[in-house]
């Protein structure tokens, strides 16, 4: 689908106000998936009520939904499936420079297209949970490596294992008290997949975290989170999603630890001076 095609297609229906939205998105596409419905109304003289009409005369539920159709062009506009980030004549400066770049964009996009009801519904899922199961293949493993070590600090009960033999084992015992979260990039890992498909039918509460599009994992959990799909097919390894999948469940595990400050601090600091023990 080509949102800027589609815009010019419908043009001639929107009222006069809507036409400024429309000619904003038409020249700026690129900039409006960072920018908040307020931000659009200010910028073209409108207000969020056109906006809001705009995006529904488009057939979106939303900006945020209207944002990921932009997004997704924008990727299939990319001519080539290799990663840009480095090339053969890059010194070290260039690299250090563009990966820089790179790791901004990312999270300022991953930011632009969070949706907050999506997030709060995860921090339940995660909070409430008697059990929280964790599953990521390659560096999606090491990302839930990661969450698994920040939850247990502050008291959760996790349950993680890189080996899909074990983790398969361990989900023999997963009830609808727990939850699941199921993280790779594509959506589509085969192993990932069946994960979710097991703790879902066991009637636990399942979060995948995937990019954006169409892929399996989003059509068996009951919640999907969305990391920008930055990434090309063949790609110099796991830079920029690890990046904003890391940056996704951080938001999580923060905001996980406000809800509980007092107990989580008394128990980070019984965590640490275990830790330094082994240090005197």
């Amino acid at each position: 689908m080509d949102i800027v095609l589609q815009i010019k297609e419908e043009y001639r229906k929107f009222t006069k106000s809507e036409k400024k939205v429309a000619d904003y998105f038409i020249e700026n596409y690129k900039d409006a998936i960072n920018e908040s419905i307020q931000s659009i109304a200010a910028t073209t003289d409108t207000s969020p009520a056109t906006v809001i009409r705009f995006v529904k005369a488009l057939k979106f539920d939303g900006l945020q939904q209207l944002k990921l159709a932009i997004a997704a062009d924008m990727d299939s506009q990319k001519p080539d499936i290799t990663d840009e980030i480095i090339h053969p004549k890059d010194g070290l400066y260039e690299i250090v420079e563009k990966n820089k770049r790179n790791l901004v964009k990312s999270i300022e996009k991953l930011y632009a297209l969070m949706d907050m009801d999506l997030i709060e519904k995860s921090i339940d899922a995660i909070d409430l949970a008697k059990k929280v199961y964790l599953f990521g293949v390659g560096a999606s493993g090491i990302v839930c490596y990661d969450i698994n070590y920040k939850l247990s600090r502050i008291g959760k009960d996790v349950v993680f294992n890189n080996d899909i033999h074990l983790q398969l084992v361990n989900l023999n015992f997963i009830t609808k008290e727990d939850s699941c979260v199921c993280v790779s990039y594509s959506g589509n890992t085969k192993e990932t997949v069946l994960v979710a498909e097991i703790a879902k039918k066991a009637g636990a509460k399942t979060v995948g975290i995937c990019c954006y599009g169409k892929n399996e994992l989003s059509k068996i959990c009951d919640i999907t989170l969305r990391v920008p799909h930055d990434e090309r097919e063949l790609r110099l390894g796991a830079i920029s999603s690890r990046n904003t999948t890391l940056t996704l469940l951080d938001t999580i595990y923060l905001a996980i630890t406000h809800r509980h400050y007092p107990e989580v601090l008394h128990d980070i600091e019984a965590t640490r001076d275990l830790i330094k023990r082994l240090r005197d």
